[in-house]
């Protein structure tokens, strides 16, 4: 039996419908035509880059996708998680607490950028992670999956922080020993953010 949404597709472009089996399904295009097609949506998907390869097609993806880190040709997620890991583990050696958000996605899209959610909870990991002290006194810095994409889109990398003012230079020898990025001012702005290259 066929448990797509009744609707026509074509009428709902873009848009998420139930099924008969109170299942969502989005209208997404077929291939590079003008016709569309009911394609099951995974509400538990909450990373932004997944959410967005959902309702993009691979030829939107390899052209919207301009920037990189350096030293890399063509765009690749796992690079990032890599660096994010090294990055964390060389922090907390300083006592910098470093978080990687990688779920953002559900609360946003690459238009709305809820940054408010991701300080609560960086916040609040920070505090599980020094369950003996005020939040005031906790140096850390995270990124959300949401800023990653957005970085992959339009070519700058944000950072957000408390960084504890003895703990500023030690922050930027890791983020230029790990990720060779110079931050060569630091403001209380609570965003450091760096420039990728462009993928030619």
């Amino acid at each position: 039996m066929n448990k797509f949404p009744k609707e026509n597709p074509n009428d709902f472009k873009y848009e998420i419908k139930k099924g008969l089996n109170n299942i969502p399904y989005a209208s997404l295009p077929i291939g590079n035509s003008k016709k569309f097609k009911w394609k099951y949506f995974d509400e538990d998907v909450t990373n932004a880059f997944q959410i967005y390869k959902f309702w993009h097609s691979p030829n939107e993806i390899a052209t919207n996708f301009k920037y990189m880190y350096p030293g890399f040709n063509k765009f690749n997620y796992n690079v990032f998680v890599r660096k994010f890991k090294t990055l964390k583990k060389e922090l907390l050696k300083y006592n910098i607490y470093f978080y990687f958000l990688d779920y953002m996605g559900k609360w946003s899209n690459i238009n709305l950028h809820f940054i408010d959610y991701s300080w609560t909870d960086a916040s609040n990991l920070a505090l599980e992670d020094n369950p003996n002290l005020n939040i005031k006194d906790i140096s850390y810095i995270f990124i959300d999956d949401v800023s990653l994409l957005k970085a992959i889109l339009y070519g700058k990398l944000y950072f957000y922080h408390q960084i504890l003012n003895k703990d500023i230079p030690n922050l930027k020898l890791v983020f230029k020993n790990i990720l060779n990025f110079n931050i060569t001012k630091f403001s209380n702005s609570n965003a450091i953010s760096f420039k990728l290259k462009k993928i030619i």
